[in-house]
Order: structure tokens, then sequence, then C-alpha cells
């Protein structure tokens, strides 16, 4: 089915975005998006949720896109807004992916819903405050973590200038990411239908400016509210060695902490690796 936006209002009053896509009888899959991002950041290439049986649910977190903003919400939050969306689609056992700064979400699902989850998936995660302080890459990430944890204000410049590119010029904001990632990445972004994706989805994802994105990196600097080796699901997680977004040491945090993780980390993929990868990780998970 092609991709279709809808909105839900939640008990507190604050409505929901979230998009659809894939089969509409297939494998539900709550996809939460990177960071910055929205309901629309998903691969360009709808056929192929729809040819593996997958029912996409792309879900804007507060903030971003069409949901309202939450200033109090917690990582820990999620799973009821996720099971609230759920119960109102009709869907009872589901499946959760986090792509990047979607991680979090995702995993925080795994602790607080295992009666409902069939499946975790994290393609590219971000992982606790500690890890990227450990990891051997990815000094600016680390930085930026830092000051959302001990010094936000000083993040607003720079997000507010984030924010007017990616809503206004888009292809200017993706030239300067991809500068900052590896040639592989580089690579990706230059593709026109990836470009066509990112060109929706970013004047989404700062539709409301960068409140979401602010929000969403203090939060991932902070305790989480859960602890990753009390997760007794099996999280499968894929990650690019060639990450420079993401680092690798933070992958194989997350892989060493878990306690039932299936990690793939592949030596020549970069951070936008679920655009190169989407049909095989998402036909690797189903089947596992």
């Amino acid at each position: 089915m092609a991709r279709w936006t809808d909105r839900i209002r939640l008990d507190d009053g604050r409505w929901l975005a979230f998009s659809e896509s894939g089969h509409p009888q297939g494998t539900p899959v709550f996809v939460f998006h990177g960071l910055p991002g929205s309901r629309l950041q998903q691969h360009p290439d709808e056929g192929i949720a729809t040819s593996l049986g997958v029912r996409l649910i792309g879900i804007d977190r507060p903030g971003y896109g069409q949901s309202d903003f939450n200033p109090r919400r917690r990582i820990l939050d999620w799973p009821d807004t996720v099971l609230a969306l759920a119960d109102r689609l009709g869907v009872g056992r589901f499946r959760v992916a986090g792509i990047s700064g979607g991680a979090p979400y995702a995993l925080a699902c795994a602790s607080r819903l295992p009666g409902r989850l069939d499946g975790t998936l994290i393609i590219s995660g971000a992982g606790p405050y500690d890890a990227f302080r450990d990891a051997d890459r990815g000094r600016p990430h680390r930085l930026a973590l830092t000051l959302a944890r001990h010094a936000p204000c000083l993040l607003h410049l720079s997000a507010s200038w984030m924010a007017r590119m990616g809503c206004q010029s888009p292809d200017r904001y993706l030239d300067r990411l991809s500068r900052a990632l590896a040639p592989v990445d580089g690579e990706i972004l230059a593709r026109a239908e990836v470009r066509r994706m990112f060109r929706s989805d970013l004047p989404e994802a700062f539709r409301s400016g960068p409140r979401g994105m602010l929000h969403d990196l203090s939060l991932l600097a902070r305790p989480w509210g859960f602890g990753l080796e009390d997760i007794r699901a099996t999280v499968h997680l894929w990650h690019g060695e060639a990450d420079a977004s993401v680092p690798v040491g933070v992958a194989r945090h997350l892989a060493a902490t878990l306690p039932r993780c299936r990690a793939h980390i592949l030596p020549a993929d970069g951070h936008f690796m679920v655009l190169e990868r989407w049909r095989e990780v998402l036909a690797h998970w189903l089947a596992a």
C-alpha cells in the first residue's frame, strides 16, 4: 500500500502522528526514526516491505513532525505511547525497529512490553552515554551528548541553525552531513531516491523547530530509566564498522551488555547501512 499519514489523540490530549506503508495485512513493525527524523524516514523502496509481508508503521516522536511536543516525556514513556497506538489500530502482537537515535526507544519497548513484542531490531543504534564516552571514535557526538547532559543551552544555537537548513535547504544539509561521514555513506546519500526521501523527511523533522531533537539528545545523554542487562528479549543488532556517526564501539557495548543479542557487525558499512541492506536485514530478522 502507498504511504499515508494519520494522527490519534492520546489520553493527555496530545496528538501523535504516524504513517503506514507496506502490506496492509502484514506483520506489524513499528519503526522509530533517527535523530533528527520523522515518520517519513523510511527506505525509499516501499515494495521491499510489501514483498516481505510487512506492515510498516512509522511514528513521529513528540516534537517531531505532526506529533505535539511534550517537555516532560521520558524514554520510558514511549512503550505506553506505542501500546496506545497499537491498541487504536487493532494490533495485537508486533515488532519494533529502532534506527540510530530511535534505538533507545526500541530497547525501552523490549524492556517494558515483552508480552506484546515478537521481535526487536536495532540498526546503527545509539547507546547510553557511557558507551559513547568509551568509544574510540565519534568525538563530535560525545561532545554533543556531554553538552546535552551538562549545558543544554549551548546546543540551542547550532540546533536552530540545523533546523533552518533542514527545512529550507535539505540538499545543503545532506551535503554537509556527507562530508562528515564515511565515503560509503556519502555514496548512499547521493542517490536520487534517497535525496527525495530526505527532502520530505527533514522539513517534517524540524516542523516545530529543534525542540524534538534537543529533547531527544537530553534524554539520550542521561540514564534511560532501565537497564540493558535486564532485557530478556532477543535483540537483533546490525552495525557498520565504518559508522562515523555512532561508533562501532557503541554497538559492541550494546552487544556485550544485552543478555540475548544477535549482533551483525559489517566491516565496510557506514551509518546509513539501512538504506543499503534493508531487504537483507528485514528478511533475516523475520526468519529468525
